[in-house]
């Protein structure tokens, strides 16, 4: 009997938060810094360094279901990052560029502390259609990643402020040419949406 009780009381509580909950919609926009790291390669006669961080561009939607000072906020990005490996063999170097296209799906959940600061974090799963190197040196790359996001956000106004660290739980791609090499795509992100209602 209690725990019927206790059920009846919980889903009574949950309900009165989804029905007293906000919904928010909008556009979101922004910049990136991404750079590929290596994080192990099984072979002694390659060196694979990270080279240079690439600047990336984002566009999407989100949405936001907020309940009290918690929220999630799901979201669709279309996305454009890569970065830059360095491969010597022997004593001869050479540039691979990471072009990467990928449809992002973050799933953040958050904490509301005051009126305009923010934190969350929360998975995210990429889509990826990319390249890098070349006919010697080609790196292959996996269509799908997940990996996380975590940062602190702005509410001011309709504007919402957004600045994030994400990183690859799982591998970018496990091969260069040959060679078995751990690659992972990391991120800095800073974006900016706005509220519609």
């Amino acid at each position: 009997m209690h725990k019927k009780l206790m059920t009846i009381m919980l889903f009574s509580i949950l309900g009165i938060g989804v029905a007293n909950a906000q919904f928010t919609i909008g556009p979101r926009f922004g910049l990136s810094s991404s750079e590929i790291r290596i994080n192990k390669a099984d072979n002694n006669s390659y060196s694979f360094e990270t080279g240079e961080r690439k600047v990336g561009l984002h566009v999407g939607a989100f949405s936001r279901i907020t309940m009290g000072s918690v929220y999630i906020q799901p979201e669709v990005l279309l996305t454009s990052t890569g970065g830059k490996i360095n491969l010597k063999e022997g004593g001869v170097g050479q540039v691979l560029d990471y072009k990467l296209n990928k449809v992002d799906i973050p799933v953040l959940m958050g904490l509301k502390m005051g009126k305009v600061f923010r934190i969350q974090g929360g998975p995210i799963i990429s889509y990826i259609k990319g390249s890098a190197g070349n006919n010697d040196f080609k790196a292959n790359i996996k269509d799908a990643t997940v990996g996380y996001q975590a940062g602190i956000g702005f509410d001011i106004g309709n504007m919402m402020l957004d600045l994030k660290y994400e990183d690859n739980l799982s591998k970018l791609g496990n091969k260069i040419g040959g060679v078995k090499v751990d690659q992972r795509n990391h991120q800095v992100i800073a974006s900016v949406g706005f509220r519609l209602f």
